[in-house]
């Protein structure tokens, strides 16, 4: 679903519940830097953001617009027709007297291929590109790698035995969607500064944002919300769930017949949301949305028992919603807080004209950067995906034919004053000779080097398939175990049945409703079991007044730590 312009303005302009700021100094504006635009587009929207970096790396934003993309114009990223986009944005731009300023593009789109690795820490990171490329067909097994432009950003440097290890997130690029926009630069008349990938412009943002300590964030976009733990201004891991803001509003408007911004508007206005929905129907509405990132987050603890999260922080269009810093906080178990203020992000201040006969437009606000993160964060580490011939003109601040003509002259010039180096050449040529010969002598430790780094990416396939083959259905031997131990006398379970860790069972108590009460308890102090929900109990009385309770019972179990379970007929710790 994708909102228009009016939509996403009427949702925001809706008052706002005041919310305690998390403990993070509103920025100020640093001294004037270069001024610079900014522009993300999908087949749905352009998002334009004009922006200024101060020397102290301070992004200060300008003015923000969004237009609708020209139908049939985009295509998963890729800029199919360049000029009635161009036009579009060069309409935009003159309406709001934006001048020539260089233009960074951040690209959104599945095409673009994403690896995380690992490699041995160096001094020189120089150094990575090489070690990178040496094994880019194994990262990227897809058989036209001339087709892609591939980039890296190191995410971590960690300590595993005494060892330093780069954790590293390597990129493929279509060099097709990159050219489309070198193109529409070209098409808008603007200086091209970079291109980057929309995760990396999150990525940097979002990084931007926790200076210490180990966090949660939560980066609610319109279809997709993307999970990252920080520890410090480290990406300690990454994953995106396909439900965001859109899956709550078309959920609300759905169950209550109403137009979908109509929704999105009740969504961020909490009294009018209080008025159609109590906090039980909301915690409903939200389900599918809070479990899908409840699960990701379960799973990284789980690996991850060693880290601790300090606290959680939404970010993005969705963190807006009315309640969701109290329903995340309740089902994540983390104190999480909508986050008012960006680090190393400040806006200016709309000057007041007292004699001007029109009313100044409203002053902008942190909630209305929301949809504007990208266009933000790619400016300040892009992955420069601009093409090799491009970068090579601009340097020279010359064109092809002009290269071509200092070439010939060039030519000529040497050849003219190859006599004087012949000598030269002679002693150079026999230096090469023995240096080749050291270079062979040596042959077998790059092999030994090419090895180390196959075996480190096989150790590494062989983890990931590893983990792909469990889930928390695996855990049912060691819930078995438990419930011998722990399921009083005169209850009786029937029926049990589990689905990638979610358990349904009915139940009966001989004991009434106290043996359930009793069943309940014991559960509860299982650090394996979460989400206990009874439902359909009733009591039935014999002719002695005796009770017997039958019930209902839906939990969910995950793997334990150091839980033993029979795999294959051997006992695994896992």
């Amino acid at each position: 679903m994708a909102r228009s312009k009016a939509d996403t303005v009427a949702g925001k302009a809706a008052d706002q519940t005041p919310r305690k700021a998390p403990p993070l100094t509103k920025p100020q504006a640093g001294k004037k830097g270069q001024r610079s635009i900014s522009i993300s587009i999908t087949a749905e929207e352009i998002k334009v953001c004009e922006l200024e970096m101060a020397k102290s790396g301070t992004i200060t934003v300008i003015q923000t617009f969004t237009l609708a993309t020209p139908p049939g114009c985009v295509d998963d990223g890729l800029v199919r027709d360049i000029n009635r986009v161009s036009d579009a944005i060069t309409v935009l731009l003159d309406q709001h007297r934006v001048g020539k300023h260089k233009v960074y593009f951040t690209i959104n789109s599945r095409k673009i291929a994403t690896k995380e690795i690992e490699l041995p820490f160096l001094k020189n990171t120089a150094l990575l590109g090489d070690m990178i490329n040496a094994n880019l067909e194994e990262y990227f097994p897809m058989g036209n790698l001339e087709d892609y432009l591939t980039r890296y950003t190191i995410l971590e440097t960690f300590e595993t035995e005494g060892r330093k290890t780069f954790r590293i997130a390597v990129y493929a690029v279509l060099k097709d969607l990159v050219t489309s926009y070198v193109e529409l630069g070209k098409a808008l008349k603007l200086p091209l500064a970079s291109i980057d990938y929309q995760v990396n412009s999150l990525y940097h943002i979002v990084q931007k944002q926790n200076k210490s300590g180990t966090a949660l964030m939560l980066q609610i976009d319109d279809e997709q919300t993307h999970i990252s733990v920080l520890r410090d201004q480290s990406q300690l891991f990454r994953r995106s769930v396909p439900y965001g803001m859109e899956t709550i509003v078309q959920a609300l408007a759905a169950a209550q017949g109403i137009s979908e911004s109509e929704a999105a508007e009740a969504l961020r206005d909490e009294a009018k949301l209080d008025a159609i929905l109590d906090s039980e129907a909301l915690r409903d509405l939200i389900r599918d949305f809070s479990s899908s990132i409840v699960r990701v987050v379960d799973f990284y603890i789980s690996k991850n028992p060693e880290v601790v999260i300090e606290e959680g922080r939404l970010i993005g269009p969705g963190s807006y919603i009315a309640h969701i810093e109290e329903m995340m906080s309740e089902v994540l178990g983390i104190k999480t807080k909508t986050m008012e203020y960006l680090a190393g992000v400040a806006i200016t201040k709309v000057k007041v004209n007292r004699k001007a006969k029109t009313p100044p437009p409203d002053q902008m606000t942190y909630a209305d950067l929301a949809d504007y993160l990208p266009n933000i964060g790619a400016l300040i580490k892009p992955l420069d995906l601009k093409l090799a011939e491009d970068v090579a003109i601009k340097k020279t601040g010359i064109g092809n034919g002009f290269l071509v003509m200092i070439a010939i002259l060039a030519a000529i010039a040497a050849a003219g004053a190859s006599v004087i180096f012949i000598t030269e050449n002679i002693r150079h040529e026999e230096t090469k000779r023995n240096l080749e010969r050291e270079i062979a002598s040596m042959q077998s430790a790059e092999d030994f080097y090419r090895y180390y780094l196959a075996a480190g990416e096989y150790m590494s396939r062989l983890y990931a398939y590893e983990e792909s083959t469990v889930n928390d259905s695996e855990a049912l031997l060691h819930l078995v175990n438990t419930l011998e131990e722990i399921l009083p006398e005169k209850v009786r379970l029937n029926d049990l049945s589990i689905t990638d860790g979610k358990v349904t069972f009915a139940a009966t108590s001989w004991a009434g409703k106290p043996g359930v009460a009793r069943f309940l308890i014991e559960l509860k102090k299982q650090d394996f079991i979460h989400d206990i929900y009874i439902s359909n109990i009733s009591d039935t009385y014999d002719e002695y007044l005796n009770v017997t309770s039958v019930f209902n019972m839906t939990f969910s179990i995950t793997i334990p730590v150091e839980a033993e379970i029979v795999i294959g007929g051997e006992e695994t710790d896992i």
